[in-house]
């Protein structure tokens, strides 16, 4: 299992810095020795090595802050430690980073590492594995990634094509298949038991940072709420027309591109078959409710406040891959990978008009840099350095 030794060791590097030194949001400005420690324990989890420092120090010197960042995201405690724990609270329901390693984090770490546009990662063709001596792919165990959860994952890590190894294994069709959505680790989180709306809300937590509380919209239409859902809980239609419609109008009408998707704990394995009797459970409640027949999905948030999103052309489309691309076409999505590594980095949640306005500008930036989480990691400790604007 994997042992978090990131907060101690981030707090003793800050603790170490001399007086005057702070965090983001304060006014002095640590010399240049300081700021290389500093720049390389945010991004790395812990502190670099004097042939790091002493590289940083010299592009520190020049001014160039983001490049003496970048240095500390080619090192391994970056992807071992930093990426990982950010990812691997990802990859369960409990939001732990106490977990094994597991296809979808390495996955995430290894699009970071390859400077994969990380706006592929729920509908891209890529898997990561290991080298030879770590073992192979299994659809049905995670043996692969606990081998290589000892080893250095930046140089361990193989990228593939999900296409070519799940061909082999034969347990997904290429229909199916979509980044991180068709890896075993999210199935067995997301795709089990349930009525797969888990894995919707899933993906508008930590790809749109919004909670289905923060969508609750009971304008739109309801014509696709599911029969699951009763018209008048406790025997009072209000409570419906108030509450329980304005978070189902809008996730049951999305939903609808994982009805072919389960995880039996008995099988071991993610695999898709036709519309999945669990999205039909409990259809007596209001059988007049939407029934899904395909895989087919409508974003009904282009309408309302939720039209603040910023959603691209697509508004509609079958199956994982159309909805991935969905939601990565996204402002929000933009917008919600700036904040997670504003949060990781800067040790803030962003919150104040200046830090808004700061992410916003960062998530420009790693649009414009073609969606590369590395270097939107360096942009963003540079931007947020004690003494920083």
């Amino acid at each position: 299992m994997w042992i978090n030794s990131y907060p101690t060791i981030l707090l003793f590097a800050l603790s170490s810095l001399p007086a005057g030194v702070g965090v983001a949001g304060s006014a002095a400005a640590p010399e240049h020795g300081d700021m290389a420690v500093l720049l390389h324990t945010r991004i790395a989890g812990v502190p670099p090595d004097e042939a790091t420092r002493s590289k940083m120090v010299e592009l520190l010197k020049a001014g160039q802050k983001q490049e003496a960042a970048a240095l500390a995201t080619e090192q391994s405690d970056f992807y071992n430690v930093k990426l990982r724990n950010m990812f691997g609270a990802w990859s369960n329901t409990g939001a732990s980073i106490d977990i094994d390693l597991n296809d979808m984090v390495a996955t995430m770490i290894g699009m970071v590492r390859d400077n994969v546009p990380f706006n592929e990662v729920l509908s891209g063709d890529y898997l990561y594995t290991g080298s030879d001596s770590a073992g192979a792919y299994r659809a049905d165990d995670n043996s692969l990634y606990i081998n290589l959860q000892s080893r250095d994952l930046q140089r361990e890590l193989v990228k593939k094509k999900q296409s070519e190894v799940f061909t082999q294994i034969k347990h997904l069709p290429a229909e199916a298949q979509a980044g991180i959505i068709s890896t075993r680790a999210f199935g067995q989180a997301y795709f089990q038991a349930g009525t797969n709306r888990r894995a919707t809300a899933f993906t508008l937590k930590y790809f749109l940072c919004h909670d289905m509380e923060a969508l609750h919209d009971p304008t739109i239409s309801d014509e696709k709420v599911r029969p699951d859902v009763s018209r008048a809980p406790g025997n009072d239609a209000n409570l419906f027309n108030n509450r329980c419609k304005g978070c189902h109008s809008g996730m049951d009408a999305l939903s609808g591109w994982s009805v072919y998707y389960d995880f039996q704990p008995q099988k071991k394995i993610l695999y898709q078959t036709n519309v999945q009797s669990k999205i039909s459970r409990n259809f007596y409640v209001y059988p007049q409710g939407h029934q899904p027949v395909d895989d087919s999905f409508v974003n009904l948030w282009t309408t309302g406040q939720n039209t603040a999103l910023g959603w691209g052309s697509q508004t509609s489309g079958n199956g994982a891959k159309d909805y991935g691309k969905m939601l990565t076409d996204s402002q929000a999505f933009s917008t919600c990978m700036a904040t997670h590594v504003y949060e990781q980095v800067c040790l803030l949640t962003p919150e104040t008009g200046k830090e808004k306005t700061l992410r916003d500008s960062l998530a420009s930036t790693f649009k414009s840099n073609s969606y590369s989480m590395k270097k939107l990691f360096a942009a963003t400790a540079a931007a947020c350095l004690p003494g920083e604007d």
